[in-house]
């Protein structure tokens, strides 16, 4: 197994999603959020896409900022089944 089929997979999905959900990654919620909202800017009127959303954990961020659209995509169909169903 490459690492291509261990992110699809959904046992690795699973895993990272309950990982994310039990611990509050302070890595991406303190560090790395700010910054790509610093970075990021306004998106009012912009189409936005968050290629590799994972779980979707930076929509909320991503649509506070009102995008005129916002489309997703990740290499695990568990995980956007995760967004569609959160989000």
């Amino acid at each position: 197994m490459d690492n291509r089929d261990m992110f699809r997979s959904d046992e690795f999905s699973r895993a990272w999603h309950e990982h994310q959900r039990k611990n509050k990654d302070s890595l991406r919620t303190r560090i790395m959020n700010p910054i790509l909202d610093e970075e990021i800017g306004p998106l009012n009127g912009k189409a936005v896409l968050d290629a590799g959303c994972g779980n979707g954990f930076y929509i909320p961020q991503l649509l506070a900022k009102n995008p005129d659209s916002l489309d997703a995509c990740d290499i695990s169909h568990f995980l956007l089944q995760i967004v569609k169903e959160e989000h």
